[in-house]
């Protein structure tokens, strides 16, 4: 049995939960296609148009409509695409002056079990979304490994991290040592597309 999700199933799989998840948590959104484009100030991750070409290819209007939105907004039109991205989507993108600025790729494998400890001396708390503080710390530790060292967490991705939270697919977790100290934070969804 193959332990990995063939990687067009998850491309289709993350391209249509990182579409919801900006959905769910931006300031703003708009559909467009299959995907949505959507905008949080300074929040690159959520500012963006995302899963809009998996149905269709998207056409020269539906590239303009991703440059009107993120320019009536004050910031970069930013397009993902894929690597399984019709041609005509990338030609239309071209024309409309956009340019590869990185390259990400998700490998997904199929675990063989869930039933994994944490060191003896380590335990691990779920987070409590309706916990204020929590979310906050939370937020704070996963956002912190986002930011340069020693730099402040951006309030703006603090913020995001506690909307991803807040979501109902989402499960945080701490990790602490015997004393209380956390030394740690995970968060996951559990999605169904």
């Amino acid at each position: 049995m193959n332990d990995y999700i063939e990687p067009t199933n998850c491309m289709l799989l993350n391209e249509r939960r990182q579409a919801q998840l900006i959905a769910d948590v931006s300031d703003e959104h708009e559909v467009l296609g299959s995907g949505c484009m959507g905008f949080m100030q300074d929040t690159p991750w959520i500012s963006k148009a995302a899963g809009t070409d998996l149905e269709a290819p998207l056409t020269d209007d539906d590239v303009t409509r991703v440059v009107d939105f993120y320019r009536s907004r004050g910031v970069s039109p930013a397009l993902e695409v894929t690597a399984y991205s019709d041609a005509r989507t990338l030609a239309a993108a071209s024309r409309a002056g956009f340019g590869l600025s990185e390259v990400e790729h998700v490998l997904s494998r199929k675990p063989a079990h869930l039933d994994v400890p944490p060191p003896d001396d380590v335990t691990i708390h779920p987070l409590d979304a309706t916990d204020e503080a929590a979310l906050q710390r939370h937020a704070e530790i996963i956002c912190s490994g986002l930011a340069p060292e020693e730099a402040a967490v951006p309030s703006a991705l603090r913020e995001s991290s506690v909307r991803c939270q807040r979501n109902p697919n989402a499960m945080g977790f701490f990790a602490c040592l015997p004393d209380g100290e956390c030394v740690g934070a995970a968060g996951m969804e559990i999605t169904t597309i």
